[in-house]
């Protein structure tokens, strides 16, 4: 009992593994938790493992999804998607067409998450001879710099790379978490950094701070408490406007004309008598 509540307590990573039938992505999670490899299965069957590793002496439980033929059904494989937490795609050295889903795959995984997520590439079967390959090594290792995540050679049946590559996964994800833990303590840390930053950027929006002219009609009392040089350089800015009004006087409705110039000559009479 007591050991049950301790595994329960360990953090867990629900791991998917995605990529064309054929390519050993039950054969990859029969290596890893059952220590062997099963050379016969139905494929189409929907597996879950279970497993309590230790990574970097950090201890967790990891949850690995292998769902077989359904994983073709895109709603399904969607749901799967937002479910699970950590990712393996995988591919077979051997079929170019498995090579060429990881890349739909990645791109459906990326457009759902919208943020990282601790990924490895697969390609599996590398035991087989390279001249039998349809996929080079160069080849897949440029595809993982596109996905900007690791790339990992195994071999099912010989073990090859298996458990490395579920470790390395879990250290990603470790790593990941890590630094979002960061991000939010200094977001608590510095609650108005990104209000600052906001402010910064409304400037060109329309604020405005207390040294800049104002040449609309509600600027007077603004005025009135300025010093001279301010009066003047908004007596100017007046004129402007005025000789700007008086310009397009057949397209200004006469009441809001005479209310502009009438509010001209007090603003004029004010200034006469400083």
């Amino acid at each position: 009992m007591e050991a049950n509540t301790k595994r329960h307590r360990l953090p867990l990573h629900r791991v998917l593994l995605l990529g064309s039938g054929g390519v050993g992505k039950t054969s990859l999670c029969n290596s890893f938790c059952l220590g062997h490899f099963v050379d016969t299965f139905d494929s189409s069957i929907d597996n879950g493992y279970r497993k309590e590793i230790a990574v970097d002496d950090k201890p967790c439980v990891i949850h690995i999804f292998d769902k077989g033929g359904q994983a073709e059904h895109l709603t399904l494989r969607q749901e799967w998607i937002r479910e699970n937490t950590a990712f393996i795609l995988v591919f077979s050295f051997l079929s170019r067409e498995s090579f060429e889903k990881t890349k739909k795959l990645y791109q459906q995984i990326q457009s759902i998450k919208n943020a990282p997520f601790p990924l490895i590439l697969a390609g599996n079967k590398s035991d087989i001879k390279p001249e039998l390959w349809e996929i080079s090594s160069e080849e897949a290792r440029s595809l993982a710099t596109d996905f900007d995540c690791e790339i990992m050679q195994t071999s099912a049946r010989y073990d090859e790379n298996v458990e490395e590559m579920f470790h390395k996964l879990i250290a990603i994800a470790f790593n990941l978490e890590e630094r979002n833990r960061e991000h939010a303590n200094d977001s608590q840390n510095h609650p108005n950094a990104q209000l600052s930053i906001d402010d910064k950027g409304s400037h060109g929006d329309g604020a405005r701070d207390d040294n800049t002219k104002d040449t609309s009609g509600d600027t007077s009392e603004r005025i009135f408490e300025t010093n001279s040089s301010t009066i003047i350089n908004h007596t100017n800015l007046l004129r402007h406007t005025d000789h700007a009004t008086e310009r397009v006087d057949d397209s200004m409705p006469r009441s809001n004309y005479r209310e502009r110039t009438g509010w001209r000559h007090r603003f004029s009479n004010f200034l006469r008598h400083l």
